[in-house]
């Protein structure tokens, strides 16, 4: 995963850096650091990420008629 893609997907759960480092355990300027390309973004955070927005999406076509 790409920084600009793990930005992407941070933007479309529609949270913060704050937001998805509270989620993910880790600190704002982590989250930062990855969308800048500052610091690799570890495996089991590329893999989960894309996980959150398929649930996020999968949840809203349930409640949508």
């Amino acid at each position: 995963m790409t920084p600009d893609q793990f930005k992407t997907i941070r933007q479309a759960l529609k949270m913060s850096q704050s937001q998805l480092g509270r989620q993910l355990g880790v600190h704002r300027n982590t989250i930062a650091a990855w969308e800048l390309g500052q610091r690799p973004i570890p495996s089991a955070v590329a893999q989960l990420v894309p996980l959150l927005l398929t649930t996020l999406h999968g949840t809203i076509r349930k409640d949508q008629p």
